[in-house]
């Protein structure tokens, strides 16, 4: 087993296993994320009881799911994989809305592309069908990230649930060689045709929320053109698909470039990637293969996802069991006369910025029959003022939204909240105020 610490042993073993001092061999990396993969699910089974479960839905006879279900597998992950036949895009709706229900899948993943039989011929999915699809798996269990409720929560910058995962792995990959994006000019070399393509959105976003300036740029004319947009590239990531018209030498990229090759295409010579390696080794600081990297890496995400999939779902359960406990708790309290609980949120200056979390928190209070409140304050309230404002709150519970301007004191905002009305818990119960 490899230390997962150990990012300066990784990066030397990838070198050294790739044969080339520049070369990323994804292999050392991919070990230490199943390694870390299968103790983590190992805990995640002695706490909970039972394995976290992933679906896979195929019907193109794709050698991918057998991948995916194998990596899986080894980490300690059930899997069911279900071959449809390609009959009728109903019949995979149906398998998605059964699966979305089902409490003992936790994640979801289709493998693309699907096919259906159309006039008497197989035929791969139009767009808006697949898109259908795709948005039908429930969001808490779409790992694949393929969903538009996912792909916006990621533009939006919010990363809490899943990355897709050969976006995700291109960042491990950087982040292993230590290649920080932050200031960096970073190319998405894409297919004129897919400029559009998740993996090209989520790219965007998660290099762009690591402080890069993106540029996405889809070859349209000469090689001489698109050279003025690659050579510009402190880190080029190519996805073209295209290696018979356009295959990235080192005429093509700038000294000192990190390539990452994202292409995949078979030839009379089998599985090739957009760039020509032989070419580049010398002038790029770093290459990160199509075969042997960032594609192969990208289904440890799958494991990783699923994973978190069902610990997501999982304190769900738990959180909508506790929340139905205090619910009943509450009417009960009520039946002897005891007042409606009131829970108070305050909010010092801009208090547009809590909005969508105030409405979240208002819906689930009232759920459970707790009245809540909204107190705006002012942004040039003293402290002092705001010390009296809390001191006279009649609400059982308190919380202060942070952060508070910079002439008010938060430990101090802090330890004013009685313990026994702190929320947000910045008191224990037993504390001596």
């Amino acid at each position: 087993q490899i230390d997962g610490e150990g990012l300066d042993d990784a990066r030397r073993l990838s070198k050294e296993s790739a044969s080339s001092f520049n070369l990323i061999d994804s292999k050392v990396i991919a070990i230490q994320m199943m390694d870390d993969s299968e103790r983590r699910v190992e805990t995640f089974i002695q706490k909970r009881g039972f394995a976290p479960k992933l679906a896979i839905i195929t019907n193109s006879g794709s050698p991918y799911p057998e991948m995916k279900a194998k990596a899986c597998r080894q980490a300690g992950i059930e899997v069911e994989v279900i071959e449809v036949e390609p009959l009728d895009i109903k019949d995979i709706l149906d398998i998605i809305d059964e699966k979305n229900k089902d409490p003992q899948v936790q994640a979801i993943l289709l493998q693309l592309p699907l096919e259906k039989v159309a006039d008497g011929k197989l035929q791969f999915l139009t767009e808006v069908e697949e898109r259908e699809i795709l948005n039908r798996v429930h969001y808490t269990k779409d790992i694949d990230g393929q969903s538009e409720s996912i792909i916006n929560r990621i533009i939006k910058g919010d990363f809490s649930l899943y990355v897709t995962p050969t976006p995700a792995a291109v960042l491990e990959i950087l982040d292993r060689a230590g290649v920080e994006p932050a200031d960096k000019k970073v190319v998405l070399f894409v297919n004129p045709g897919s400029t559009d393509t998740t993996d090209a959105k989520v790219l965007e976003a998660l290099f762009k929320a690591r402080g890069a300036k993106v540029i996405k740029y889809a070859p349209k004319s000469s090689r001489k053109h698109y050279r003025r947009v690659t050579r510009q590239a402190d880190i080029l990531v190519s996805f073209i698909n295209n290696p018979d018209e356009i295959k990235i030498t080192a005429e093509d990229i700038k000294k000192g470039a990190t390539v990452v090759d994202l292409g995949w295409a078979k030839n009379s010579k089998g599985s090739i990637g957009d760039v020509d390696i032989d070419s580049i080794r010398d002038k790029a600081s770093l290459i990160s293969p199509a075969i042997g990297g960032a594609n192969n890496l990208s289904i440890q995400f799958v494991v990783r996802n699923t994973l978190r999939a069902a610990t997501y779902i999982w304190g769900a359960s738990v959180a909508s069991a506790k929340r139905a406990q205090t619910k009943e708790e509450i009417q009960k309290a009520s039946l002897i006369g005891s007042d409606v609980p009131t829970l108070t949120s305050i909010v010092v200056g801009d208090a547009k910025s809590s909005e969508s979390y105030h409405r979240g928190m208002k819906r689930g209070a009232e759920a459970i029959g707790v009245q809540f409140e909204v107190l705006a304050l002012p942004e040039n309230i003293t402290q002092e003022e705001l010390l009296s404002k809390i001191a006279q709150l009649q609400s059982d519970g308190i919380i202060v939204q942070l952060p508070l301007p910079r002439h008010i004191d938060e430990n101090t905002i802090k330890k004013a909240i009685p313990a026994e009305k702190d929320v947000d818990g910045f008191r224990f119960i037993d504390e001596d105020a």
